[in-house]
């Protein structure tokens, strides 16, 4: 029996940080941002949160890759791994937020095999708005065997 009483957390102060770059008409800008296990099911004041990050913090970079994204229904354990839901709910906080209007790319896991919370299907993937930047696959086509790289064609930026 553990008679000592619970720590109490201490904040480290820590903050989220800004960018400080500017973008130019001749320069594209990329960020990586984690979402831990971003899914419908989050309250929406989550994806409003993470929407003000990435428009206030990040500067609505013009690629953006992201981390930890559930499927479409979450942490319910189905053979759903599609995300277009989740993607969908982050892309129009991201508009309301005043950034710009995001489309996604991932490649959808294999159910209940690339980790994360069990259901989720977590998966990296991409916001980029269409009129900034394409993207092909190098290598296999997905899904499995999934591709290793991928290549962007990058428009005029603006």
């Amino acid at each position: 029996m553990n008679t000592r009483a619970a720590a109490s957390p201490v904040s480290g102060g820590l903050t989220p940080e800004s960018t400080t770059i500017t973008r130019t008409d001749d320069q594209i800008t990329l960020a990586t941002f984690n979402v831990e296990n971003l899914d419908p099911t989050d309250p929406p004041a989550k994806f409003a949160a993470l929407a003000n990050q990435i428009v206030t913090n990040l500067a609505a970079p013009d690629i953006l890759a992201v981390e930890e994204v559930q499927d479409s229904d979450g942490p319910a354990n189905t053979s759903v791994v599609e995300a277009s839901v989740t993607w969908g709910l982050l892309i129009s906080a991201i508009q309301t937020a005043g950034g710009p209007t995001y489309d996604f790319r991932n490649v959808d896991p294999v159910d209940d095999q690339d980790g994360g919370e069990p259901g989720g299907n977590i998966r990296v993937g991409f916001l980029f708005p269409p009129t900034a930047a394409s993207r092909s696959w190098i290598g296999p086509a997905p899904p499995p065997p999934r591709p290793t790289a991928q290549s962007w064609a990058v428009r005029a930026c603006s």
